[in-house]
């Protein structure tokens, strides 16, 4: 039986089932809230426990002070609800809020996407997760390799995986290694970061638009994801422009959001090259996609992105936009 979790002062609620502990059903409900190593060590997590009962089902090396202990101290990590309760514990409300990690992940699966684009996940250590904030970036090393930077296209809502959309680019070397097997199972990568500001605003209550352009969806699918676990999901349209040589790649990914979700909308279209279909397809998505006061998302090469994202500002004064470049070809 699910029991009911607030936290306070934000006000945030959400639910943990089964044996799950506090820390990991508020990452599943799409929350930010701050921890560190998920091991019971560092003591990030810690919360204090308002009114409820709660049970430790994993042991921790953390030892509070007894002042702390007196006041209801606990660690989300490692304790799970026995019933509805209410806890005071710190969120992340900003990009600016993480510090800069560094992680040795280890290599899980390359799958292909298309002849030039694979899906590379890794798997970071229990004792070090990468925090980070949907639509951020990460900087990938291996070896003596040149460093590459790259958006997380998994949500944070899954610690132990962190998913890129990795181009085959010529300058890159660490692309080739990648999709050509030169890197076997379990090598560890370095991931540094997070980067970037191309995030949720904290309380999500306005329609949410986003526009991926090519290789621009992995940020795209991150941020989307993550409004979904949101115990309040947003209203969200997503527009796919694509160019070659990728396509609309993980489409039935997106349709199944479409499918299963009444207020998402889902449309595919070739990115318009000729000045006259740009301003039509602009006409269009300015009047029957955008709903009034909606935060756009527009994600994508520079060179196709930022002219998008500017017209539809001019056009759109009521909105917000949201701009995100990718460094590689769409």
């Amino acid at each position: 039986m699910p029991h009911r979790v607030r936290i306070e002062p934000s006000g945030h609620e959400f639910e943990v089932v089964g044996g799950d502990t506090l820390l990991e059903g508020a990452l599943r409900a799409g929350l930010a809230v701050d921890y560190g190593c998920n091991n019971g060590i560092c003591g990030r997590c810690r919360a204090r426990l308002i009114s409820g009962e709660v049970h430790r089902i994993r042991h921790h090396d953390y030892a509070f002070g007894e002042a702390e202990a007196l006041a209801g101290a606990i660690l989300t990590c490692s304790t799970t609800p026995l019933g509805d309760v209410v806890i005071e514990a710190g969120e992340i409300e900003s990009a600016g809020q993480l510090p800069h990690q560094e992680v040795t992940a280890q290599l899980q699966e390359v799958r292909p996407l298309g002849e030039s684009l694979a899906a590379v996940s890794l798997r970071p250590p229990r004792s070090q997760r990468l925090r980070f904030l949907a639509g951020q970036r990460a900087t990938l090393r291996v070896a003596d390799l040149p460093p590459l930077e790259l958006a997380i296209a998994s949500c944070p809502c899954e610690e132990m995986r962190l998913e890129f959309h990795v181009p085959r680019l010529s300058d890159a070397p660490l692309t080739s290694a990648l999709l050509d097997g030169g890197l076997r199972r379990f090598t560890p990568i370095t991931v540094a970061g997070p980067h970037g500001d191309f995030v949720l605003d904290r309380n999500v209550d306005r329609p949410l638009v986003f526009v991926a352009i090519g290789t621009g969806f992995a940020p795209v699918r991150s941020l989307v994801e993550h409004a979904l676990a949101l115990e309040e999901a947003p209203r969200i349209h997503l527009e796919r422009l694509t160019t070659p040589p990728h396509g609309a790649y993980l489409d039935n990914l997106c349709r199944s959001w479409a499918d299963a979700l009444d207020d998402f909308g889902y449309r595919v279209s070739v990115h318009p090259t000729e000045p006259g279909v740009y301003a039509h397809y602009l006409d269009e998505l300015a009047g029957a996609r955008i709903a009034p006061g909606a935060t756009v998302y527009v994600a994508g090469p520079r060179s196709l992105a930022e002219p998008l994202a500017t017209e539809l500002e001019a056009r759109l004064p009521s909105v917000s936009i949201r701009l995100e470049t990718v460094g590689c070809p769409a």
